[in-house]
C-alpha cells in the first residue's frame, strides 16, 4: 500500500481517489475483473477507516499534550489533567488577627486547572499550583516561617512515618487526618513531598469527595516555595458519605474512628497508582516538568502592601525567636482535637500530637476548655486537661463563651500509617 496513507490527510484525499477510480472500472469490466475489483474495494475502505482513526487519535493526543509557562513557571504533560491551565500573579493576601481559610500569603504564580479559575479562597479540592517567594513569606509571621523550616527538615530527613502533619502552605483551616502514599519527588529545580490526604474540619468517613493528592516543594537555592493540590477519585472508596445514619450509628462511628480510618488508610496504600483518577504517576510526570522560578512584580506589590497592609518584599524585622510560643506556653499530653469553639459540637480544625507546644490566648469561665493559637498560626479550644501550662496561668484572661461540654475521658488518637514506596 502507498506510504503515503501513513499522513492522515494526504492519505484520506488519495483512498477516496482510489475508490472513486475503482468504482468507475467496475463499470466497464467483465464479470470476472469486476468481481476481483470488488474484492479490494471493502479493503480499501478498512484502510481508510483505520486511517481516520489515526487522525482523530493524533488530534486527541495533540490536544492531550501540554506546554506552557507564566512568569517564570513552566509546567509539561501528556496527559488530560493538563487541560484548561492558566497562569496569572495572584496578589499578596493580608494578614489577620485570625487567619482564615488559607491565611495570609505573598504576592505569588498561581496555575489553575480545568473549570475552577477562581480560588482566592484556598479549598484543596481545587486543582491548583502556587509558586511563593520564600523571603516574603517569612516576613509575614514567624508561624508561617516556621512552616517552612519544617518543611525544609521534612526533606532532609525524608522520613517515611509521620506523627504530625507535613507542613503545608498556605494554611488551611482543617485537619489533615492521614498521611498515605508519602513519596519524595524532584522537579526541574527543586524537590518535595508528595501523598495523599484528606482536609476536614468534622470526624467524616474517607471518600471520592475529599483524597487530595497534595505536593509541597522547594527550589534548590531555596528562594520558592511550591504547592499543589489535586482531587482524587478511587473505586475502593465511596463517591460520597451517605449521611443517613442513625444517632446511635454516627456515635459508634465517633468511637471507632481510629480503627475506621486506619482501615481506610490501609485501602488507599494497597490501591495501585494507576487506580486512582487522575493517576498518580500522571500527577508525578507534572510535577517533575516543573520548573519555577517566578517573575514577581516587587516593585508595585510593595506600593500595593503599604497602601493595604499587605504582605510586602519591604523587610521588617522578626521578632527574637523565644524558647517557647508565648506568654503562656503549654503543650499537649495526647493527641489532642483543636475545635472551633468550646463544645464537642464544634467541628476540629487540626490535631495537636503529643508534646507539641502551643501557645494559649484565653480560658473559659469554667476553665473546661483553654483557647489557643498552635505553631502555624491556627486559633482554636482544646479541653485544658490533655494541655499543660510551663507557667502560672493565674493572669490567663477568661472568655464567657456561655456553656461548656466536657469532652470524654480520652480524646481520639491520630494515625500513623506507613508509606508505600516504589510506585
Amino acid at each position: 500500500m502507498d506510504q503515503s496513507l501513513n499522513h492522515p490527510k494526504t492519505g484520506l484525499r488519495r483512498l477516496a481517489a482510489l475508490i472513486a477510480v475503482t468504482a468507475l472500472a467496475l463499470a466497464g469490466c467483465d464479470r470476472a475483473t469486476q468481481y476481483r475489483l470488488a474484492t479490494v474495494v471493502p479493503e480499501i475502505k478498512k484502510a481508510q477507516e483505520r486511517a481516520e482513526a489515526e487522525q482523530q487519535a493524533r488530534a486527541l493526543e495533540d490536544a492531550y499534550r501540554f506546554s506552557g509557562s507564566y512568569a517564570g513557571v513552566s509546567l509539561r504533560a501528556d496527559h488530560p489533567l493538563a487541560l484548561k491551565t492558566r497562569g496569572k500573579l495572584m496578589p499578596a493576601i493580608p494578614k489577620t488577627a485570625e487567619p482564615g481559610f488559607g491565611g495570609a500569603a505573598p504576592a505569588h504564580v498561581l496555575f489553575t486547572f480545568g473549570a475552577n479559575q477562581h480560588p482566592y479562597i484556598l479549598s484543596p479540592r481545587d486543582a491548583q499550583l502556587r509558586v511563593f517567594p520564600v523571603a516574603a513569606y517569612r516576613r509575614i509571621d514567624p508561624a508561617l516561617s516556621r512552616a517552612i523550616d519544617d518543611l525544609k527538615d521534612v526533606l532532609a530527613k525524608q522520613p517515611v512515618e509521620f506523627t504530625s502533619d507535613i507542613p503545608v502552605l498556605p494554611l488551611i483551616n482543617a485537619a489533615q487526618i492521614f498521611r498515605a502514599r508519602v513519596r519524595y519527588l524532584s522537579f526541574e529545580n527543586g524537590a518535595g513531598v508528595r501523598f495523599v490526604t484528606a482536609y476536614v474540619d468534622e470526624l467524616m468517613p474517607v471518600t471520592n469527595q475529599n483524597i487530595v493528592y497534595t505536593f509541597q516543594g522547594l527550589t534548590s537555592d531555596g528562594n520558592y516555595y511550591v504547592s499543589f493540590f489535586y482531587p482524587l477519585t478511587t473505586p475502593a472508596l465511596p463517591d460520597n458519605a451517605g449521611y443517613t445514619q442513625a444517632a446511635e450509628d454516627i456515635d459508634a462511628f465517633i468511637r471507632n474512628f481510629d480503627r475506621y480510618l486506619s482501615d481506610a488508610v490501609n485501602t488507599i496504600e494497597r490501591q495501585p497508582a494507576d487506580s486512582f483518577t487522575p493517576s498518580l504517576a500522571a500527577l508525578d510526570e507534572l510535577i517533575a516538568s516543573l520548573r519555577a522560578m517566578p517573575v514577581l512584580p516587587a516593585d508595585d506589590t510593595a506600593a500595593r502592601g503599604a497602601r493595604t497592609g499587605e504582605a510586602t518584599d519591604t523587610p521588617v524585622p522578626l521578632p527574637t525567636p523565644e524558647p517557647t510560643l508565648g506568654l503562656w506556653p503549654a503543650r499537649a499530653t495526647v493527641a489532642l482535637n483543636v475545635r472551633a469553639g468550646p463544645s464537642l459540637n464544634d467541628r476540629i480544625l487540626t490535631v495537636l500530637q503529643p508534646g507539641e507546644q502551643v501557645e494559649l490566648v484565653a480560658r473559659s469561665v469554667d476553665g473546661n476548655w483553654f483557647r489557643l493559637r498552635t505553631r502555624y498560626g491556627l486559633i482554636g479550644w482544646s479541653y485544658a486537661r490533655f494541655l499543660r501550662p510551663y507557667v502560672l496561668i493565674d493572669k490567663l484572661p477568661v472568655l464567657d463563651v456561655g456553656p461548656t461540654s466536657t469532652p470524654p475521658p480520652r480524646p481520639p488518637a491520630t494515625l500513623t500509617p506507613t508509606a508505600v514506596s516504589g510506585e
